[in-house]
């Protein structure tokens, strides 16, 4: 049934599109393509975006969701996440319900990619056409008029020129190409991007040093908090959200916790190593599991799954220590997490592994280990005594890095090259 359900999905997907995008293309070929004329664009201040991501919307929120969720407040935001075939069972529905408004103004487009690209010109030729032939049918259905594109992700680059954009925007917050389930393309999809682009931004200053000589202009921007979120909390100290309570229930003790995104980068054999160690101290790792090597079955680590953004701030509250457990591999050579300045606000000593952005950025708030015996005696200080100047400084940091004054910075960017 399911099965039957989702070939229906892919059937109404293409209905939907084929015939506008057969008269696209048919107006091209007659030299009468509506994305090379004129059309008048709002002001520069208020600039529509489109958005083509590789992060889907209710995942773990980090900076794509943030930064396009304050930009709809200035202008319509199209929010485009390629479902591919590997991920189409977890997102048919979504795939079938086409462009939908979130709460924020967001508007989110979750179309489908024929899996095969990399394997037939003729197929990538397909999928090019339908996603711009749809883009522009959202486009004008919107009333978004030359918007900026603006990428998190490298794959779909063939839309740059497609949609009659007047700025190309490269958000760059990982080295993609050392990822398992990258494009054998990446590395030569990325470089085209970064010398079309008007405006690169990138997440951490290792990324930044790798890129700017490829980029014609480009900017290094620290991830931002929702401050109000995170410190809020601990002014009203909440519960745990109820349906989070029965598997939190039975947490006794002191809690190390991790949140976000549970992939190759999270070195789960330390975690493994640290409980069985401390049989007393209890590991909370909140976020999706999304890596072959699974975790190991102990009673003292608990895996909680996908949870709500809205949800995490309180559950995060039962954290003695926060941890940033990740492995030391060019996976993690040029990150900057987005969750290093949201446990600054919760005001909990923060131990991790020593990241070269979090290092040069935040080191001397930060506990930095590297073996098995460095985490537990780090993570022994930090729950026997925290240093009160520290965690101070730590919250400072947060206090001065809003997502609002983040993506302002982002905006008057872009104003400039609108102008």
């Amino acid at each position: 049934m399911i099965l039957v359900l989702e070939l229906l999905a892919f059937a109404v997907c293409l209905l939907r599109t084929l015939p506008e995008a057969a008269w696209l293309a048919a107006q091209r070929a007659l030299g009468l393509d509506s994305s090379s004329r004129d059309w008048a664009a709002p002001p520069p201040d208020s600039f529509d975006v489109v958005c083509i991501s590789h992060v889907e919307w209710n995942y773990v929120w980090q900076r794509n969701q943030h930064t396009m969720s304050r930009l709809a407040r200035h202008g319509n935001v199209l929010y485009c996440f390629p479902v591919k075939q590997r991920a189409y069972r977890l997102h048919w529905l979504d795939v079938l319900r086409g462009a939908r408004r979130t709460p924020s103004g967001v508007h989110l487009w979750y179309p489908l990619v024929l899996p095969g690209s990399r394997l037939s010109g003729w197929i990538e030729g397909f999928n090019k056409w339908f996603l711009a032939a749809s883009l522009k049918r959202l486009q004008t259905r919107l009333g978004i008029r030359r918007p900026a594109l603006w990428y998190y992700f490298p794959d779909l680059v063939f839309l740059v020129g497609q949609l009659g954009e007047r700025a190309l925007v490269y958000d760059i917050q990982d080295d993609y190409s050392h990822f398992e389930w990258s494009s054998p393309k990446i590395r030569e999809r990325e470089r085209s991007l970064l010398e079309r682009a008007d405006q690169v931004f990138t997440g951490t200053h290792a990324l930044y040093e790798k890129h700017r000589a490829a980029a014609r202009r480009i900017r290094f921007v620290l991830n931002g908090v929702d401050f109000d979120a995170f410190h809020g909390v601990r002014a009203s100290l909440p519960s745990a959200p109820a349906r989070h309570s029965s598997l939190l229930a039975g947490i006794a003790g002191p809690v190390m916790g991790y949140f976000g995104l549970i992939d190759e980068r999270v070195d789960l054999d330390l975690i493994d190593e640290l409980a069985r160690r401390r049989p007393q101290w209890h590991f909370l790792m909140v976020g999706p599991v999304v890596t072959a090597r699974r975790p190991g079955v102990r009673p003292n680590v608990i895996f909680t799954g996908q949870v709500s953004y809205a949800d995490l701030p309180a559950i995060a509250q039962r954290f003695d220590v926060c941890l940033m457990p990740f492995v030391q591999s060019n996976l993690t050579a040029a990150i900057n997490p987005t969750k290093t300045l949201e446990y600054f606000a919760l005001e909990r000593p923060v131990v991790s592994s020593p990241i070269p952005d979090v290092v040069r950025f935040y080191g001397d708030t930060i506990d930095f280990a590297r073996t098995p015996d460095e985490w537990e005696q780090a993570i022994e200080r930090a729950l026997r005594q925290p240093d009160p100047a520290r965690l101070a400084k730590a919250l400072e940091n947060a206090r001065g890095r809003s997502w609002d004054a983040t993506v302002r910075d982002f905006r008057n960017e872009i104003v400039q090259i609108l102008r």
